[in-house]
């Protein structure tokens, strides 16, 4: 879709979603969750146009919500106008950011809403959404599965102390994932998210590779991205290495934050195509900087820093790909977009 490149997982995504609309067996493999087969299955001409979609909803319902809008309430048609355009301005930005991520036939954009979603529902103090948009999230993709389960236990005993019932209902999320161990088991006979043995491979190659990035493959020793340490974080950590370990943290964090590929494309077709800058740096802290003021003034800071430093700290872990941190722009630029309207919200004009 509009011309990127297609290789590698997009090519995988769409094979397994073939093969489970013919046979339902085929709808579990061994690393990949079945919410993301299943998802590619209902859509044979690929994730792309489902993905622009998703980040034109997003872009609506946050708009929105911020606004006070509310179901049955009626508003003016100048009110309705001004949200819409004030939407239709938040998705043009999404697209300039995301435009060649959601062109692609990855589950990054579809699974990266869901859990912006659930990140709602738990800054809003929402179990349903918490619960159903985290839990098919971790179906797609499992990338979100430990930032979620802390944040529902969190939200859980949040909610036993406060004497809320609600809370009970976020138990629905592990109603969501529960298929998921349940097929691991019928084919392996161990009680897993993903089949134990591939898990171990995945996760020694995440953790004991000196390669950066999903979209650009860099050695951390090469070109414009260099990192002071020569080892990666296993072997770092075995040798208690600890100013290693700091020195291959700082550098994941400059290549979050210190670099940016023009449109958010993948599967670049030179190492050139990401760009590193120190004003790229400055420009995610001043989104940072706008965010925190925007939150500040609607009260929710640490609900909505606490589920981003989560995803934020499990991404400095294993091999820096900078779809990890797709939610966390993703709120970067929606809340730098709202802080330049007065009061973060449109004054309501109900009738």
């Amino acid at each position: 879709m509009f011309g990127f490149q297609q290789c590698c997982d997009a090519d995988l995504y769409t094979d397994l979603g073939k093969l489970c609309s013919i046979n339902w067996e085929s709808c579990w493999h061994k690393n990949r969750p079945v919410g993301s087969v299943i998802l590619n299955a209902l859509m044979p001409y690929g994730l792309a146009p489902f993905s622009h979609l998703l980040l034109l909803f997003f872009s609506l319902y946050l708009i929105a919500s911020e606004s006070g809008f509310e179901l049955g309430r009626k508003y003016s048609k100048s009110w309705i106008s001004a949200l819409m355009l004030k939407a239709t301005g938040a998705f043009l930005l999404l697209e300039i950011m995301f435009i060649g991520l959601a062109s692609v036939n990855l589950t990054d954009v579809s699974a990266g809403i869901l859990a912006a979603l659930a990140i709602l529902g738990f800054t809003k103090k929402n179990a349903y959404l918490l619960a159903l948009a985290g839990g098919l999230s971790v179906l797609i993709r499992s990338a979100y599965l430990y930032p979620f389960l802390i944040l529902v236990i969190w939200f859980l005993i949040e909610c036993l102390y406060e004497k809320r019932r609600e809370g009970l209902y976020v138990g629905l999320f592990f109603v969501c994932i529960a298929p998921q161990y349940l097929l691991t088991y019928q084919h392996t006979g161990m009680f897993a998210f993903l089949e134990p043995s591939s898990m171990k491979y995945w996760q020694d190659f995440h953790f004991s590779t000196s390669w950066y990035g999903f979209d650009t493959l860099l050695p951390h020793t090469s070109g414009a991205w260099q990192s002071s340490s020569l080892l990666d974080l296993t072997t770092a950590y075995r040798q208690q290495q600890w100013g290693e370990m700091l020195h291959l943290f700082a550098a994941r964090m400059g290549f979050y934050f210190s670099s940016f590929v023009p449109w958010g494309k993948a599967y670049l077709t030179s190492t050139s195509d990401r760009i590193f800058s120190p004003l790229i740096l400055i420009w995610h802290l001043t989104m940072v900087a706008l965010s925190v003021l925007y939150l500040i003034r609607k009260g929710v800071v640490w609900r909505m820093w606490l589920p981003l430093s989560l995803i934020l700290a499990q991404s400095l872990l294993i091999v820096p790909e900078q779809r990890f941190i797709f939610v966390i722009q993703l709120f970067l630029v929606m809340f730098s977009y709202l802080y330049f309207f007065k009061k973060g919200r449109t004054e309501s004009h109900a009738t």
